[in-house]
This record gives structure tokens, sequence and C-alpha cells, in this order.
């Protein structure tokens, strides 16, 4: 068990968690204004707030798959997998529940007159963003 340790740590197995493939520049632009804010662009955290909130809940899952992958009932790949699914998944659900500040009126107006399903939703436009949020599984560097 311990050559099985040994042998995952020197893969350096990483997961990749946020605005990944198919992002396009204008959603990754707006992603990191919303999540660090800008002069005209209040701060509206998905990411960190997720990761903050939900920190022990990811500690503790991924405590257990690796207690899982070592033992030889999950693979790396599936278990790093599993737990970018869940924070991607977290992430999702945080925009959906409107981060505050509320939308400066002449914004929601705007939204509402293009038409959008959910103009009240602050980083829910078009759902480009939305739809980029995923994970990406790797070994060595990030």
């Amino acid at each position: 068990m311990i050559a099985r340790y040994r042998q995952i740590a020197r893969d350096k197995p990483f997961v990749a968690v946020g605005l990944l493939e198919g992002a396009s520049q204008v959603v990754l632009d707006r992603g990191r204004w919303h999540e660090f804010g800008t002069e005209n662009v209040p701060q509206r955290s998905f990411m960190r707030s997720t990761m903050k909130k939900n920190k022990k809940r990811y500690e503790a899952l991924a405590t257990k798959l690796a207690v899982a992958i070592v033992k030889g009932k999950r693979t790396t790949e599936d278990a790093m997998n599993y737990l970018g699914d869940e924070m991607a998944s977290d992430i999702k659900a945080t925009i959906g529940r409107n981060i505050a500040p509320a939308l400066q009126p002449e914004t929601l107006a705007s939204k509402k007159r293009k038409g959008y399903a959910r103009p009240g939703i602050a980083l829910m436009a078009t759902g480009e963003m939305i739809a980029t949020i995923g994970r990406r599984f790797g070994r060595g560097r990030k």
C-alpha cells in the first residue's frame, strides 16, 4: 500500500475546476471581473466563495477518495474527477442562487429588454458562463 501511495504522489495528480475548455475570452474576462470586482463591477465571488463555504466537505471527500485510491477501489483519475464534478456543481449552484449585490436597475431593465430567462440573476444572462464551468484532470504541472 505504501508503494502505491508513493507512486500516486510521484504522479502529482490534480483537478482544475472553474471556467475551462470552451470558455471564450469574453466569458473569462467577465468571470474574472465578477470574481474579484473592478472599479465599475462589484465583486460577486462565485468560485472562491464556494470553495471557502465547502472547504471542510471537500477535505473530507478528498480524504475518503484518497483512501479508496490507495486501497485500489478507485482510480486516481476517477476519484479526482468525482471531486472536481462536486466542486463544479457547487459553483454552478452558487451562481444560480444569485450573488449579492443586486443588479443595478439599469442592468436589470436591459436584461429584461433582451428577453433573458432569469434577468435578476447577476451572473446568468446567456448561460454561457455557467455552461463553461467544469473540471479537468491532469498529472504533473497544472
